[in-house]
Order: C-alpha cells, then sequence, then structure tokens
C-alpha cells in the first residue's frame, strides 16, 4: 500500500496499480495562490476561492476573496453569475 505524499490519505494497495493511476488528490495543486506556499508549509488547510476557484490557505483567504470580488456600483450585486447577492 502507499500513502498520498499531499493528503496522507491511503491510496491503492498495489505496485502495479499504483503506476497505472496514482492518487488523484486535489491537493497536488494547492499551493497557495498569495504567497505560493505549499501545502505541507501552511499546515495543510487549503481553501478555494469562491470567484476564481484558486487554491489559499488559512492566513490569505479572505483578503483574497475580497480582492476578487467585484461589485456592480449601483445595485450591489456579484458580477459574478455564480453568487446571486453579495452581503456588504
Amino acid at each position: 500500500g502507499a500513502i498520498c505524499d499531499f493528503c496522507e490519505a491511503w491510496i491503492c494497495h498495489s505496485k502495479k496499480c499504483l503506476t497505472t493511476h496514482p492518487c488523484r488528490c486535489p491537493l497536488q495543486n494547492g499551493d497557495c495562490t498569495e504567497c505560493n506556499r505549499s501545502v505541507w508549509e501552511h499546515g495543510g488547510r487549503v481553501f478555494q476561492c469562491s470567484f476564481c476557484a484558486q487554491s489559499l490557505c488559512e492566513d490569505d483567504q479572505f483578503e483574497h476573496q475580497a480582492s476578487c470580488q467585484v461589485l456592480e456600483s449601483e445595485n450591489f450585486k456579484c458580477k459574478n453569475e455564480r453568487m446571486m447577492m453579495c452581503r456588504i
């Protein structure tokens, strides 16, 4: 068996299996967009920006999302179509 290098989850049990389809861990590309620290450097908690879907560490998540959010000036609705209404 093996353990994922990124999330430490138990993955497939045979060497053949590991060479044909290794772990598809979502944390493989989990480096923080803001500070460029890897998963191991920032403690392993990874968040995803709800506006641009980039990976963020716990320290940078709120600041990044605030800078990523864009409001229309007159009606306070998000330009992002996935969000219905932004809270101020």
